[in-house]
């Protein structure tokens, strides 16, 4: 990866634990990450950091997962934007509703381990 310009990824997780170990090890990859608590400001910093890609989890304060993921895909400048979704709820009515909505992949956290999800993001970001 070229370290000039690394790829840039929007963390939006309520859960600091998760969203810690998710930015440990994606930094260690070389990627920049930036975290986002609540839905608002995930939306807000990806309208001004411009991200590569987004790890989103649905149960966020103040703006839903969704809500997010209808806003990016809104916005001209992210709607081609990779988002995953990375939730604690894998209710199939949600994956369905989120990959028609314009995600690019569904994980939930107690089936998918880290690696897998790392694996895609570099098969994504480092196609680009």
């Amino acid at each position: 990866m070229d370290n000039k310009d690394p790829k840039k990824i929007l963390i939006a997780d309520n859960d600091s634990t998760v969203a810690g170990i998710y930015k440990d090890r994606l930094e260690l990859m070389g990627f920049e990450v930036l975290l986002a608590g609540d839905g608002e400001d995930a939306v807000n910093l990806a309208k001004s950091e411009l991200p590569d890609l987004v790890l989103l989890e649905l149960t966020l304060p103040k703006k839903s997962g969704f809500d997010v993921l209808r806003e990016l895909r809104e916005d001209d400048t992210l709607k081609e934007t990779p988002i995953f979704i990375v939730s604690g709820d894998g209710e199939d009515g949600d994956i369905r509703k989120t990959l028609e909505m314009g995600a690019s992949l569904f994980f939930t956290k107690s089936e998918s381990r880290l690696i897998d999800i790392i694996q895609n993001i570099e098969g994504v970001l480092l196609d680009k």
